[in-house]
Protein backbone atom coordinates (compact mmCIF):
# COMPACT_ATOMS: atom_id res chain seq x y z
CA UNK A 1 0.00 0.00 0.00
CA UNK A 2 2.86 2.40 0.83
CA UNK A 3 4.37 1.78 -2.61
CA UNK A 4 1.07 2.62 -4.32
CA UNK A 5 0.82 5.91 -2.39
CA UNK A 6 4.46 6.74 -3.20
CA UNK A 7 3.98 6.09 -6.94
CA UNK A 8 0.71 8.06 -6.93
CA UNK A 9 2.47 11.05 -5.31
CA UNK A 10 5.29 10.90 -7.88
CA UNK A 11 2.74 10.66 -10.69
CA UNK A 12 0.92 13.75 -9.40
CA UNK A 13 4.19 15.67 -9.24
CA UNK A 14 4.97 14.96 -12.90
CA UNK A 15 1.38 15.59 -14.00
CA UNK A 16 1.43 19.07 -12.42
CA UNK A 17 4.28 20.19 -14.70
CA UNK A 18 3.41 21.46 -18.18
CA UNK A 19 5.40 20.35 -21.19
CA UNK A 20 6.12 22.93 -23.87
CA UNK A 21 6.42 22.22 -27.59
CA UNK A 22 10.22 22.39 -27.31
CA UNK A 23 10.16 19.38 -24.98
CA UNK A 24 11.32 21.20 -21.84
CA UNK A 25 9.25 21.11 -18.67
CA UNK A 26 8.26 24.41 -17.10
CA UNK A 27 5.85 25.38 -14.36
CA UNK A 28 6.38 29.15 -14.42
CA UNK A 29 5.78 32.06 -16.75
CA UNK A 30 8.85 33.75 -18.22
CA UNK A 31 9.31 37.22 -19.71
CA UNK A 32 12.85 38.34 -20.57
CA UNK A 33 14.48 41.08 -22.66
CA UNK A 34 17.55 43.22 -23.18
CA UNK A 35 17.26 47.02 -22.71
CA UNK A 36 20.09 49.57 -22.51
CA UNK A 37 22.49 46.64 -22.98
CA UNK A 38 21.32 44.92 -19.77
CA UNK A 39 19.49 41.58 -19.59
CA UNK A 40 16.24 41.55 -17.61
CA UNK A 41 14.23 38.65 -16.20
CA UNK A 42 10.76 39.95 -15.38
CA UNK A 43 9.46 37.37 -12.91
CA UNK A 44 7.69 39.26 -10.08
CA UNK A 45 3.98 40.16 -9.86
CA UNK A 46 3.34 38.33 -13.14
CA UNK A 47 -0.02 38.98 -14.78
CA UNK A 48 -1.32 37.48 -18.02
CA UNK A 49 -4.51 37.27 -20.03
CA UNK A 50 -5.02 35.50 -23.32
CA UNK A 51 -8.09 35.31 -25.51
CA UNK A 52 -6.85 33.79 -28.72
CA UNK A 53 -10.13 33.65 -30.61
CA UNK A 54 -13.46 35.45 -30.68
CA UNK A 55 -15.31 32.54 -29.09
CA UNK A 56 -13.45 33.09 -25.78
CA UNK A 57 -12.61 36.79 -25.99
CA UNK A 58 -14.77 39.37 -24.22
CA UNK A 59 -13.91 41.76 -27.07
CA UNK A 60 -11.37 41.09 -29.81
CA UNK A 61 -8.71 38.36 -29.62
CA UNK A 62 -5.81 39.49 -27.44
CA UNK A 63 -2.67 38.45 -25.59
CA UNK A 64 -1.37 40.40 -22.62
CA UNK A 65 1.53 39.86 -20.20
CA UNK A 66 3.40 42.04 -17.75
CA UNK A 67 5.79 41.61 -14.85
CA UNK A 68 8.46 43.33 -12.76
CA UNK A 69 12.01 42.21 -12.10
CA UNK A 70 13.59 42.10 -8.64
CA UNK A 71 14.84 45.72 -8.94
CA UNK A 72 11.50 47.24 -9.94
CA UNK A 73 11.93 47.35 -13.73
CA UNK A 74 8.69 46.58 -15.58
CA UNK A 75 7.87 45.12 -19.01
CA UNK A 76 4.50 44.82 -20.71
CA UNK A 77 3.77 43.05 -24.00
CA UNK A 78 0.37 43.07 -25.75
CA UNK A 79 -1.18 41.96 -29.04
CA UNK A 80 -4.73 42.92 -30.06
CA UNK A 81 -6.61 41.57 -33.04
CA UNK A 82 -9.12 43.83 -34.79
CA UNK A 83 -11.50 42.57 -37.46
CA UNK A 84 -10.01 39.10 -37.12
CA UNK A 85 -11.31 35.88 -35.60
CA UNK A 86 -8.12 34.40 -34.16
CA UNK A 87 -4.59 35.16 -33.10
CA UNK A 88 -2.20 32.69 -34.67
CA UNK A 89 1.53 31.96 -34.80
CA UNK A 90 2.89 34.88 -36.81
CA UNK A 91 4.48 38.34 -36.62
CA UNK A 92 2.29 41.12 -35.18
CA UNK A 93 2.94 44.84 -35.26
CA UNK A 94 4.21 45.23 -38.80
CA UNK A 95 3.33 48.73 -39.96
CA UNK A 96 1.31 47.45 -42.92
CA UNK A 97 -0.95 45.27 -40.73
CA UNK A 98 -4.24 47.08 -40.03
CA UNK A 99 -6.01 44.12 -38.39
CA UNK A 100 -3.81 43.90 -35.29
CA UNK A 101 -1.82 46.18 -33.03
CA UNK A 102 0.95 45.67 -30.50
CA UNK A 103 1.85 47.55 -27.37
CA UNK A 104 5.04 47.49 -25.36
CA UNK A 105 6.02 49.32 -22.21
CA UNK A 106 9.33 49.42 -20.36
CA UNK A 107 9.57 51.23 -17.03
CA UNK A 108 12.67 51.78 -14.92
CA UNK A 109 12.57 52.61 -11.20
CA UNK A 110 14.16 56.03 -11.75
CA UNK A 111 10.90 57.13 -13.36
CA UNK A 112 11.35 56.74 -17.12
CA UNK A 113 8.32 55.13 -18.73
CA UNK A 114 8.85 54.13 -22.37
CA UNK A 115 5.64 53.22 -24.16
CA UNK A 116 5.18 55.28 -27.32
CA UNK A 117 5.97 53.37 -30.48
CA UNK A 118 6.41 55.96 -33.20
CA UNK A 119 9.41 54.34 -34.87
CA UNK A 120 8.94 53.61 -38.55
CA UNK A 121 12.35 51.96 -38.84
CA UNK A 122 12.15 49.72 -35.74
CA UNK A 123 8.48 49.29 -34.73
CA UNK A 124 7.56 47.27 -31.64
CA UNK A 125 6.71 43.78 -32.90
CA UNK A 126 5.57 40.58 -31.24
CA UNK A 127 5.89 37.16 -32.86
CA UNK A 128 3.76 34.34 -31.49
CA UNK A 129 5.79 31.19 -32.18
CA UNK A 130 3.77 28.53 -30.35
CA UNK A 131 0.21 28.32 -29.06
CA UNK A 132 -0.77 25.29 -27.00
CA UNK A 133 -0.54 24.58 -23.31
CA UNK A 134 1.66 27.68 -23.27
CA UNK A 135 1.97 30.74 -25.48
CA UNK A 136 5.55 31.32 -26.60
CA UNK A 137 7.07 34.09 -28.63
CA UNK A 138 9.49 36.93 -29.08
CA UNK A 139 9.29 40.73 -29.09
CA UNK A 140 11.53 43.68 -29.99
CA UNK A 141 11.45 47.30 -31.05
CA UNK A 142 12.03 50.91 -30.05
CA UNK A 143 9.89 52.55 -27.36
CA UNK A 144 9.83 56.26 -26.48
CA UNK A 145 9.00 58.23 -23.35
CA UNK A 146 7.01 61.48 -23.34
CA UNK A 147 10.22 63.53 -23.86
CA UNK A 148 11.26 61.62 -26.97
CA UNK A 149 14.02 59.61 -25.29
CA UNK A 150 14.08 56.01 -26.47
CA UNK A 151 14.98 52.50 -25.42
CA UNK A 152 15.63 49.67 -27.85
CA UNK A 153 14.21 46.37 -26.66
CA UNK A 154 15.99 43.29 -28.06
CA UNK A 155 16.06 39.56 -27.32
CA UNK A 156 12.54 39.70 -25.87
CA UNK A 157 11.12 36.25 -25.15
CA UNK A 158 8.10 34.91 -23.29
CA UNK A 159 6.58 31.62 -22.28
CA UNK A 160 3.14 32.01 -20.75
CA UNK A 161 1.40 29.00 -19.23
CA UNK A 162 -2.31 28.95 -20.16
Amino acid sequence: MKKIILFAAIGLLFASCKKTSSGTITTTNTLTATAFGDNFNFNTDFYTESYLNNSTAPYDPSFYAYAYDSLGYYMEVEVYGYYTNNLATKLYGALSDSTTSTYGEFYNPSGNDYYYNTSTTNPFTVTLTSIGTSIQGTYKGTLFDGSGDSVVITNGKFNIIQ
